[in-house]
């Protein structure tokens, strides 16, 4: 994803002949008004543009405005120097070679993201999520071990669109997860909270161990924008065994329980 940096810019304005404290004709107090226009001067435009005294350019101005083409779009007249930006930009004559994105998909196939994360109950989680579409079907694996809690979180869904028509569509889907869940939803996100545990704050979430499995059906019909959806859903929950794993990067947290 690509994003414009903060840009910002400075003026130096100059005032002509501006006097201090000088006579003003009566009429211009006459009027309710705050701002008055020099109709004189509006008449007299190209008299006032031959005598007007122009701050100079500097020199890295000047040379701006002869090198720049001003038909340039921002990225174009902008654009970005240096090992960081040719590595994250691609050229429109070369687009796709040389990207980090692009090498990193080298190496992990298209649907693969590792996942990666920190809490006082599991200790590092260390796992996989493995997407892939063939057809109407799509496919998603997920599997990670617990180095603390010494447990495997592991599951997977399916979903089949039997039925796409341009007013109708339905899907077919299913699932089943054994995993370390915690206790309540929240807008707090699991990597923000990883972090704050690793620093020496306090974990945000209560955790336990459920296995859940769900199975359904989704109908829609598009031309009224309408989805049902009928699920059969169950969830069996127990308790994580074992003690917290009391630990931060610096040994700066409070005993944790």
């Amino acid at each position: 994803m690509k994003s414009i940096s903060p840009i910002g810019f400075s003026q130096i304005s100059r005032i002509t002949d501006y006097v201090v404290n000088t006579e003003l004709p009566d009429i211009l107090y006459r009027e309710d008004r705050q701002y008055s226009v020099d109709t004189t001067t509006i008449d007299n435009t190209m008299l006032v543009e031959e005598n007007l005294v122009r701050v100079p350019l500097t020199l890295e101005e000047d040379n701006a405005y002869k090198t720049i083409d001003s038909t340039a779009t921002l990225e174009e007249a902008f654009r970005p120097t240096g090992f960081l930006a040719r590595a994250m930009l691609n050229d429109d004559n070369q687009a796709g070679e040389g990207s980090i994105g692009n090498s990193v998909n080298r190496v992990i196939p298209d649907g693969l993201s590792p996942q990666i994360s920190f809490n006082r109950v599991e200790d590092f989680h260390l796992g996989i999520d493995y997407t892939h579409r063939l057809g109407r079907a799509i496919f998603q694996v997920q599997a990670g071990y617990n180095t603390h809690a010494k447990n495997w979180n592991h599951g997977g869904t399916i979903k089949y669109r039997w039925l796409d028509h341009t007013n109708v569509n339905s899907t077919l889907f299913g699932s089943h997860f054994v995993t370390n869940d915690d206790r309540y939803l929240s807008k707090y996100p699991h990597w923000l909270n990883s972090l704050y545990s690793l620093s020496g704050f306090d974990d945000y979430f209560d955790y336990f161990r459920n296995k859940r499995t769900s199975t359904g059906i989704r109908f829609g019909i598009n031309r009224f924008r309408l989805d049902s959806k009928f699920t059969f859903h169950n969830e069996e929950h127990s308790s994580i065994t074992g003690d917290v794993f009391d630990y931060s990067l610096f040994g700066w947290h409070k005993d944790r329980r």
